[in-house]
């Protein structure tokens, strides 16, 4: 399961403005409208389908990272959640 706030932000990599948070609600059309009217200068001969794919791939790129990241900072302070 993907993280929305992450996600949304790595959106913002290859859009204007970032995806709306309602997202995966929207149909696979308003989907590909909003890329098209949000898309980045340098993508803007891509296909919907492409940028998609381009934030999918960011997203699992560094979703390990912060992962790490976090359980190194947990271990390394002790972290103990209340």
């Amino acid at each position: 399961m993907r993280d929305k706030k992450l996600y949304r932000h790595l959106s913002g990599l290859y859009l204007t403005d970032a995806i709306p948070f309602d997202w995966n609600d929207l149909s696979i059309e308003l989907q590909d409208a909003y890329i098209k009217e949000h898309i980045w200068e340098p993508f803007e001969n891509w296909e919907p389908k492409a940028v998609v794919e381009l934030i999918d791939d960011a997203y699992e790129y560094i979703k390990p990272y912060i992962q790490n990241e976090i359980t190194a900072f947990v271990e390394e302070f002790d972290f103990q959640p209340t």
